[in-house]
């Protein structure tokens, strides 16, 4: 079985190509891109918490290290020291002082700013003219909602937080090209530059926003340095503007194609939270989650080597019928069971409450 992931016919019938992988080759290994591909919801699940596997790159068994004495390019240097990257015991460290500002009180308490915010957005669009509904709302609501959150809003910040969502969306390809590595290393020196001077003020004037928190949290005598402080707004940044923006954008398009949904869901409003994990199960972005082996591992009769790079199909692992009855049917009654998008286990996404807060409103 020979399957071309970029191909045309690949994103036009990718229901019917991860059903056909999921059957014959669960665990796929694509040439392409030299990884394995999986498409079982127990394969992925197993991948995102078993300490045989890791998201740091360094140990994928192609990763080229900078020459000695030169520095790593910034969008290197961003993942290599984020939050969502680091193993522990450093993981540990950051998760606790993050978790000690980001309360799930906290984020509770944002519900009718983000409400304001998604009204305001509503209300600038045309109402008797075509309208762009991703750069009008599904990407403007969450950059001002991390705006909000980071209490930098305007003009620069907003500015800078949509240059960096739109220099990531290539890089959610296996192989990015070297000019959308350029252009996102250009995003990150600027956005580093505007938060450096933002964190200093902040500093001298502390306030009730996520930053602010950011930069009281202490643990033990244990603070989050300068540089540490960069790295998770930008972090913020990044996992809570074109993640978010992308799960509306495919929710939005799901409930157009679902009338009747739409229908339960204005007579029914009290399904919205179950809904919302079910669009995140049946509108789930078309992308992979990487992880690469720390050892050779054996999974599904495949041999996997040390160092070799493993693709989660999130798409496909979320069709799985051996966890979703009928997992092609878009169901807002269906009890959530154990969702992906979010990750699992150590990874498990902090921001998942917003992120939820956002598309139940």
């Amino acid at each position: 079985m020979d399957i071309d992931l970029f191909s045309e016919s690949m994103q036009r019938d990718q229901d019917q190509v991860f059903d056909l992988m999921r059957t014959r080759a669960p665990v796929y290994w694509s040439e392409q891109v030299r990884a394995w591909i999986l498409t079982r919801h127990a394969d992925y699940a197993l991948v995102l918490h078993d300490p045989r596997f890791t998201r740091n790159q360094h140990k994928h068994e192609e990763y080229q290290a900078p020459p000695p004495g030169s520095s790593p390019r910034p969008i290197q240097r961003l993942l290599d020291d984020s939050i969502v990257q680091v193993e522990p015991p450093r993981h540990n460290r950051l998760r606790k002082l993050v978790s000690k500002a980001l309360t799930p009180r906290a984020i509770e308490a944002q519900r009718p700013a983000i409400q304001a915010i998604i009204d305001d957005c509503l209300a600038e669009i045309p109402r008797h003219e075509p309208v762009d509904l991703v750069s009008g709302l599904m990407a403007r609501v969450p950059i001002r909602v991390v705006a909000r959150m980071l209490e930098v809003t305007g003009g620069a910040g907003e500015a800078l937080f949509d240059r960096l969502r739109r220099a990531l969306i290539p890089l959610t390809f296996p192989r990015p090209r070297p000019e959308d590595l350029d252009a996102a290393d250009e995003a990150v020196l600027s956005l580093e530059a505007f938060l450096d001077r933002v964190i200093d003020e902040r500093g001298k004037q502390l306030g009730d926003d996520i930053l602010s928190r950011l930069i009281v949290a202490e643990d033990a005598g244990d603070v989050l340095t300068k540089g540490e402080l960069i790295a998770l707004a930008v972090a913020i940044v990044t996992a809570g503007v074109e993640n978010v923006s992308i799960l509306m954008t495919h929710g939005v398009v799901a409930l157009m194609q679902h009338p009747e949904v739409r229908e339960t869901l204005r007579e029914e409003p009290e399904l919205w939270p179950n809904a919302v994990w079910e669009l995140l199960r049946y509108a789930s972005a078309g992308g992979y989650v990487r992880r690469f082996a720390l050892q050779d591992v054996t999974l599904r009769g495949q041999q996997i080597r040390r160092g070799q790079m493993l693709l989660g199909a999130v798409h496909g692992v979320h069709r799985d019928p051996e966890v979703y009855v009928q997992p092609h049917r878009f169901d807002i009654r269906r009890p959530p069971g154990e969702n992906l998008m979010f990750g699992k286990g150590m990874h498990y996404c902090i921001g998942a409450s917003l992120a939820r807060n956002e598309l139940e409103l």
